[in-house]
């Protein structure tokens, strides 16, 4: 039950803890509190228990350890306030001990402040507490002073007094120390006065007037100070409306640019597709070009080669005409092929949207392939310190079948440029969907693509007959069991250390990647 209960570092005088436990607790919880200790009283007196208490806290452990205890439950929602205050606030809000009591807030406010891990903390309960001893003090010595005064101004109601009214009545100046006088006179007649005795009375009641008069202007300069700091108060009030005004407005600024800005980025994403679409028909258009140019130089190589024949046997052009023929038909079938190959390639960049794939037979299974960039790139990561090749695992994997599709996952994350990489994803064939890196309260992340990727297959598999995924997730399972339902074909591909066991016994073929792959 005691294992947390915070303990007071700094040691205070017992009649302060006093203090502390009667303005906490009632007199039946001080009974019951003293009683748990081992402490019987017969005196109905509950401060002597609280007295008892204090006077053992530091000297017995059983006894610190309940009380503190007890304390911190009543002085619980005191020190969550004193937790979200500094040391400047404490000492601003809670400078007045009197106004504690007044507040009844002492007690509690007091014992947060001394269990509070911080020294300045500690300190300043502890000058409360003298604060408060100095003012009972104070008090106790005006209280003594003002029935001094009353009891010397008391007129006596003696017979002696009343028959010395004459006396009196001719001396109506007399001072304080006088009337002390007369009142010893008629008191005792025989008796002598001290007049010094009663000197020193008067001079001590004069000393406790001033006192009295220093403390009063001390509380005028107190509360002088308390309405500067008021009006000091309403002033920062109206300064921090200011600020949270201007803060708003700035916000909406920033709002404004930031939508603006995400418009200017959407465009320019687009003019950066067109680019990379013309970028990869340009790419095309030059290997075609290469390839034209080769060709071409093998039919000006036949064609000359002919002409020599032709130069070596005019004197016998009936013996050569079989050669020439023969040349002319190789030259033809050159130049034919080529036409075909241009024209075919023309119409599968027309349908595949300028991808650089060769042209596939319409009697192959249509393929769709789905990488799991994220599950790929931390799985060569770890175990071969490589990347993957991308382009390479999509030519392998679809071999002459016909591909419809090609997805890319990305996950972005913000300290990463990847579009150079992106790019050369699109130039080759991969549509890319990316989402950004999500934070959680917490501080960690989660970016994934797995609903994602399962909604895109699920929503093409009636246009397709053969489903690619490249990862070795096992949250795959129940999406591989789908596709086989619906007589469809599913294959992975992935890391063979870092593939589900599960998710290989769903799939209809596994195609382990290899160091061929990784570049």
């Amino acid at each position: 039950m005691f294992q947390d209960y915070p303990k007071v570092n700094v040691r205070i005088p017992a009649h302060h803890l006093a203090w502390i436990l009667d303005d906490c607790f009632s007199g039946q919880e001080i009974t019951t509190l003293a009683e748990q200790c081992g402490i019987h009283s017969e005196s109905e007196e509950l401060h002597s228990l609280s007295k008892t208490l204090a006077a053992e806290f530091f000297d017995k452990a059983i006894i610190e350890k309940l009380v503190s205890w007890s304390l911190v439950k009543k002085a619980e929602q005191a020190a969550r306030r004193v937790e979200y205050m500094n040391v400047e606030e404490i000492r601003l809000y809670l400078r007045d001990a009197a106004q504690l009591l007044e507040d009844g807030e002492f007690g509690s406010m007091i014992w947060a402040l001394l269990i509070n891990p911080r020294d300045d903390v500690q300190q300043h309960g502890v000058t409360l507490l003298a604060q408060h001893d100095q003012h009972l003090q104070s008090q106790a010595i005006s209280n003594e002073a003002n029935q001094n005064v009353d009891s010397r101004s008391l007129p006596a109601e003696s017979d002696a007094q009343a028959s010395d009214m004459d006396f009196e009545n001719a001396q109506p100046s007399r001072d304080v120390g006088d009337e002390a006088v007369s009142a010893a006179l008629l008191t005792s007649p025989d008796a002598k006065p001290d007049l010094n005795q009663i000197s020193e009375q008067n001079a001590k009641i004069d000393e406790l007037h001033q006192t009295i008069h220093e403390f009063q202007r001390e509380q005028a300069a107190s509360q002088h100070e308390n309405s500067e700091l008021k009006q000091q108060l309403q002033e920062l009030a109206g300064e921090i409306s200011q600020l949270k005004d201007h803060e708003q407005h700035q916000y909406e600024e920033i709002e404004s640019r930031c939508e603006q800005l995400e418009h200017e980025n959407i465009t320019l994403r687009e003019d950066v597709q067109n680019l990379s679409n013309q970028l990869g028909d340009l790419h095309q258009l030059k290997a075609e070009r290469t390839q034209l140019a080769l060709e071409l130089k093998s039919v000006e190589n036949a064609a000359y080669r002919s002409l020599e024949i032709i130069g070596r046997n005019r004197s016998d052009p009936q013996a050569n005409l079989a050669n020439l023929r023969e040349s002319h038909r190789n030259s033809r079938v050159v130049i034919t092929h080529e036409e075909e190959r241009i024209s075919n390639n023309f119409v599968d960049r027309q349908a595949i949207g300028g991808g650089t794939r060769t042209r596939i037979a319409e009697n192959q299974p249509a393929v769709g392939v789905f990488v799991d960039v994220q599950n790929m790139f931390y799985a060569a990561k770890d175990r071969y310190s490589g990347r993957l090749d991308y382009i390479k695992l999509l030519d392998l994997i679809v071999g002459p079948r016909k591909l419809v599709l090609a997805y890319a996952y990305v996950v972005q994350i913000p300290e990463i440029n990847q579009a150079g990489f992106l790019s050369l994803l699109e130039h080759n064939g991969y549509t890319i969907k990316s989402k950004d890196l999500r934070l959680r309260g917490d501080g960690s992340a989660k970016g994934d693509w797995d609903v994602g990727i399962t909604i895109d297959v699920v929503s093409r598999l009636d246009a397709l007959d053969v489903v690619i995924l490249a990862s070795g997730d096992g949250d795959f399972c129940a999406l591989a069991e789908t596709i086989k339902q619906q007589q469809k074909r599913i294959e992975i591909v992935a890391f063979e250390h870092n593939t589900s066991m599960d998710l290989l016994r769903a799939a209809d073929q596994f195609f382990p990647i290899g160091d061929d792959l990784l570049i």
